[in-house]
Formats: C-alpha cells, sequence, structure tokens
C-alpha cells in the first residue's frame, strides 16, 4: 500500500510540476528615447532634431514617413518595419532618426513624434525672430 501511495504521489507531482507555465516575456514595446533639441530656433533657419528610438528588436527598422505643419504645430510620422526574412541578432535595438525643423513664424512651437499612427512624445521649443 505504501508503494501505491508512493508511485501516486510521484505521478501527481510530476504532473503539476510538468503543468507549470512559464511566464512569457513581455514583447518589448517602441519607445523615444531621446530627442536632441536646441534651447531656441531662430525664424527661417533649418535645424535638424535627432530622435533616437527603441525598437522592439534590433531586427526592426524605422522609417521616416511624412511631416506635417499645421500652424505652431509641427508633428513627424515614422513606420515601424520588419520585412527582414534572416536578422542577424546585434546588441543595440536603437535608431537614431533625423528629421528637419523650419520654423516660419516666432513663437512657441508644437513637435509631435508618431510611430505607426500613435503618439509617443511631445516637445514644445521656442522660435525667436
Amino acid at each position: 500500500m505504501k508503494v501505491f501511495t508512493l508511485i501516486t504521489l510521484l505521478f501527481l507531482s510530476s504532473l503539476i510540476v510538468s503543468c507549470d507555465k512559464e511566464d512569457e516575456e513581455p514583447t518589448p514595446e517602441i519607445s523615444i528615447s531621446n530627442i536632441t533639441l536646441a534651447e531656441t530656433y531662430t525664424v527661417g533657419q533649418a535645424e535638424e532634431i535627432n530622435v533616437t528610438i527603441i525598437k522592439p528588436t534590433p531586427c526592426h527598422e524605422i522609417e521616416e514617413e511624412s511631416a506635417t505643419v499645421s500652424a505652431s504645430t509641427y508633428s513627424y510620422y515614422f513606420r515601424l518595419l520588419n520585412n527582414r526574412e534572416f536578422c542577424i541578432q546585434v546588441l543595440a535595438r536603437d535608431e537614431t532618426m533625423s528629421v528637419n525643423f523650419e520654423p516660419t513664424e516666432a513663437g512657441e512651437h508644437l513637435l509631435n513624434f508618431y510611430i505607426d499612427g500613435e503618439l509617443l512624445e511631445t516637445r514644445t521649443v521656442l522660435v525667436t525672430e
């Protein structure tokens, strides 16, 4: 009887251990880690703004899709691409993109940064004459 109980306990414990699910690794999300801005900008002077984007995996690519201007609001749109069949895994997941900022009037301007249609960051900059 003791042998039967021992075998049953071993069977049940192995069943419980084998059914224990491992936690799935969360899928890293895309984010903006840094936006390099000057303290002030001058009307009519084109400047580059560097945007550092952390990609979900090193295999993803970032593409600048478009930029729109509406009054004093500048919106920069990026798209996340994953069309590589083969990918060499590297350690760096960040990619720096440059966008142009050429204000036409003085005052405060709002800069919006979108990736795949989602607003990720907003900055306000001062433009002088």
